[in-house]
């Protein structure tokens, strides 16, 4: 299980050594960790300390945001980037949304593979922590969570603190437009931004649509559902539209590609803005959903939800 003071110092440098107890840095060879003492040691530099100390003197954080970055830290455990079982009351520590976006200034191809381009990283203010690619959400002005994704050894998302619930992401827009698109995923909504169309999206994944989010697109005229290409996509879609009204909710379908492509896939194959607003011409009533769904039923028989 990985120590506090690995977890600290690895939000800037990588460690190495296989000892129980002592580890070093591979950037910095003077710069060592004893894990049973949970002390640091830079040699070079003639400092050393605790972890607390290290975010202090050599990243020069106030004391007090140090401490609140420790305490959330102590959360992760194992590297399950969640609160444990027990019961506590979740308090978001908004300076993390800092911390992981400078810790991942120097590895974005997670985001890279995604389509997604420096501004659009630093806008959005996407990061990295302990192997996971992080992902702030804020709803009504606040931060809430992170969205914590990682494809190695296997894909993952999940959330940083449990008990938070599903979230909507980008809604500070809503307020402003009256056309905008919904999609099933953070980052199709982040791509869909980067290409010039009003998209937010929500932590709930196919399922998780809430209806006491109705409130937020009392402005909107005209909504565009993005469903993914499978069966459980469009059952999501259908469940949007019967919330936020059948009549004005649209399905825009990629009904005509490979079993669950998504908005990502489809820039990423060379699709323009141009090309999207014509997939976007031929969307469908919410309450034809359900032809959507039969239709993928019988071309992909072994298909479940």
């Amino acid at each position: 299980m990985e120590t506090l003071l690995e977890k600290v110092i690895g939000l800037d440098f990588t460690i190495a050594g296989n000892g129980d107890r002592w580890k070093y840095t591979e950037e910095h060879s003077s710069l060592v960790l004893d894990l049973q003492e949970q002390v640091w040691f830079w040699n070079s530099r003639d400092l050393r300390g605790t972890p607390i100390d290290y975010l202090v003197i050599v990243k020069g954080m106030p004391l007090k945001q140090a401490k609140a970055l420790v305490k959330d830290l102590i959360y992760v455990t194992g590297g399950d980037l969640s609160f444990p079982g027990k019961k506590e009351l979740v308090v978001q520590n908004e300076k993390l949304v800092e911390v992981f976006w400078r810790n991942g200034v120097t590895d974005r191809d997670y985001w890279y593979r995604r389509g997604l381009t420096d501004k659009t990283i630093d806008t959005y203010k996407l990061g990295k922590y302990d192997g996971f690619w992080t992902l702030p959400i804020y709803m009504d002005g606040k931060f809430m969570n992170f969205q914590c994704r990682t494809d190695v050894p296997e894909k993952k998302i999940r959330p940083w603190y449990r008990g938070v619930g599903p979230l909507l992401f980008n809604s500070s827009i809503l307020p402003f437009v009256s056309s905008v698109f919904i999609t099933e995923g953070p980052v199709d909504s982040i791509i869909l931004n980067q290409h010039g169309f009003p998209a937010i999206s929500h932590t709930g994944g196919s399922s998780g649509w809430n209806d006491a989010w109705f409130p937020y697109f009392k402005r909107q005229k005209e909504i565009f559902y993005v469903a993914d290409n499978d069966l459980a996509g469009y059952s999501g879609a259908k469940k949007v539209a019967k919330s936020l009204g059948e009549y004005r909710v649209k399905v825009v379908a990629f009904i005509d590609h490979p079993l669950r492509y998504d908005t990502v896939n489809f820039f990423l194959d060379g699709g323009t803005s141009d090309k999207f607003r014509e997939l976007v011409s031929k969307a469908s009533l919410g309450f034809k959903v359900k032809e959507l769904c039969e239709y993928t039923k019988r071309k992909y028989p072994e298909e479940k939800m």
